[in-house]
């Protein structure tokens, strides 16, 4: 991933680069276009990491802005910035207390051994890229085994599910052309205000949420509730 870091990454720590290629591979996956951070959302990510924020909230924060902008289809581009508020909310209380304690790492055994069974049982006749879930499944199986840290849990899972996002759009998603019909449609009312590039940017938005809704066990906010205690392990 390291070639689509661009100049605004040169103002983020080494020690940071890897979560920042992790987010940035993240935010790609679910909104589509360029590999590319704006510069001011490699700075917003920058301030994060600095402040120890964890990878997995970011990501979920993305998540749940998507759902949102799935509900309201918007002209504005996803974007890190357009992710702060939902952040903010989901790590904090109106006091500014924590809003979950992350779970200790000897229950992670359980957590990963039960998200891998319901994945699994998730299976129907009319599943997609099942072969993919099952490696996904077994990825998990195999984390469950390690004597890892919390970040070291963190970061493989999350390499795994924007792996399984990539080979997913690549092998499926991109070449259903009637969701891309569909979601032209769906955005007709904004067709004007959106033009060229953005236009396409867009549409694969649209399109790639519609594919991320199949696996709805495969995305960063499963991570995070499951690491801190939001669904029961």
């Amino acid at each position: 991933m390291n070639g689509f870091l661009s100049n605004p990454f040169d103002d983020i720590p080494l020690e940071h680069r890897e979560s920042a290629e992790q987010v940035a591979a993240y935010l790609v996956n679910v909104r589509g276009g360029a590999m590319f951070l704006s510069g001011a959302d490699a700075q917003l990510l920058a301030q994060w990491l600095d402040e120890a924020i964890p990878v997995p909230a970011i990501l979920c924060a993305i998540d749940k802005v998507a759902a949102k902008r799935r509900a309201k289809r918007v002209k504005t581009r996803l974007s890190l910035n357009r992710c702060k508020a939902t952040l903010t909310k989901l790590l904090y209380t109106k006091t500014g207390q924590p809003v979950v304690e992350v779970q200790k790492v000897d229950t992670y055994v359980a957590v990963l051994a039960q998200w891998s069974l319901d994945i699994r049982n998730a299976w129907g006749p009319d599943s997609i890229l099942v072969d993919e879930q099952r490696s996904f499944a077994n990825r998990l199986d195999y984390a469950s085994r390690q004597a890892w840290t919390r970040e070291e849990f963190a970061e493989n899972i999350i390499v795994w599910i924007n792996d399984f996002q990539d080979d997913a759009w690549a092998q499926y998603g991109s070449l259903q052309m009637e969701w891309i019909e569909d979601a032209e449609i769906e955005l007709q009312h904004l067709k004007r205000l959106l033009t060229g590039q953005r236009w396409v940017e867009a549409v694969e938005e649209v399109a790639r949420d519609r594919l991320r809704q199949f696996f709805p066990l495969i995305q960063a906010q499963e991570l995070w509730d499951r690491f801190t205690g939001v669904v029961d392990g």
